[in-house]
């Protein structure tokens, strides 16, 4: 038995190791994240980034005891979320519904609902950019998928929401989605959901920030086998350019976009 021990200490370690190394939703139901886990797979996952971007506005950057303020390109954090991913709806469901997250009919409707698109959400964009995202056929000439070998593919619909305190123009104000995008917790009840307003309205961006929904065909069948992609959006002097590694995207099994 003594002999055995050095192999059986081995393999613990080998397994406590692998359970420290895997992420939060590969070993956790959903209906037990923590408000900051939920944080983290909106805002730093396969399926959540939190990123910068050039603004090509300038402006207070810094601020030097000595010198003063210090002037430069304003750079926005912007969030893109994938909302149509069973993780993300997951983490919606579990961010609103909190502890009825398993029992709640609605938090079940939308996680199980199902969608024939890709929906990409991005928010927090600067309000300077809020004129090229109205015009729409410009936007969606300069907005691309791209995965080597394979032809661009482009959205078939970009909408952008009501603002903040506005009424919405419709029901989740993305009926064609199928996802029920007004899925937020209430303020200062839990995490909040990437939005415009939840990152600070955009002060110092001229007109406030607003968020964007980028759809695209399912039909395309993009899958892990696909190796990477790049989501590229460009809005007048705002570029936005984001790689995935289609193999982390794979949940339970299952690509998840």
């Amino acid at each position: 038995m003594l002999k055995k021990l050095p192999s059986i200490l081995v393999l613990l370690c080998a397994v406590a190791f692998w359970l420290s190394a895997a992420n939060f939703w590969d070993t956790k139901p959903y209906t037990e994240w923590t408000d900051k886990e939920l944080e983290k797979i909106f805002q730093d996952s396969p399926w959540g980034d939190r990123m910068g971007v050039r603004t090509g506005e300038q402006g207070v950057v810094a601020k030097d005891e000595a010198k003063g303020p210090i002037m430069g390109e304003i750079e926005a954090q912007v969030t893109l979320l994938w909302q149509t991913a069973l993780p993300i709806r997951q983490a919606l469901a579990k961010a609103q519904f909190k502890g009825e997250a398993a029992t709640s009919p609605q938090a079940k409707a939308l996680i199980e609902r199902q969608s024939d698109v890709y929906v990409l959400r991005v928010t927090g964009l600067p309000g300077s950019a809020r004129g090229a995202a109205a015009s729409k056929g410009q936007l969606t000439d300069d907005t691309a998928i791209k995965i080597k070998g394979k032809p661009d593919l482009k959205p078939t619909d970009i909408q952008m929401p009501a603002a903040a305190g506005a009424a919405p123009a419709g029901p989740a104000a993305t009926p064609e989605t199928g996802v029920d995008v007004s899925q937020a917790p209430a303020k200062g009840k839990g995490p909040s959901v990437p939005s415009a307003s939840g990152f600070g309205g955009g002060k110092g961006f001229g007109g406030g920030s607003f968020d964007l929904y980028y759809v695209f065909p399912r039909t395309a069948g993009i899958s892990e086998k696909d190796g990477e992609m790049e989501f590229v959006s460009k809005l007048g002097k705002v570029t936005i350019r984001k790689k995935y590694k289609l193999k982390d995207m794979v949940f339970n099994g299952k690509f998840e976009m």
